[in-house]
C-alpha cells in the first residue's frame, strides 16, 4: 500500500538525490566537540 501511495505522489515529480554531509549533522558534531572540550577543562 505504501509503494502505491509513493508511486502516485511521485508520478509527475522530479526527485533530487543529494549526497553530501548535512548542515545540521556538521553543526551537531561541532557542538558536541565544544561541550566535550568544556567538560574536560572543568575537571
Amino acid at each position: 500500500m505504501t509503494a502505491a501511495l509513493l508511486d502516485r505522489l511521485t508520478h509527475r515529480c522530479h526527485i533530487f538525490e543529494m549526497n553530501g554531509e548535512s548542515y545540521r549533522f556538521r553543526e551537531s558534531v561541532k557542538a558536541g566537540k565544544k561541550v566535550k572540550a568544556a567538560s574536560t577543562q572543568n575537571v
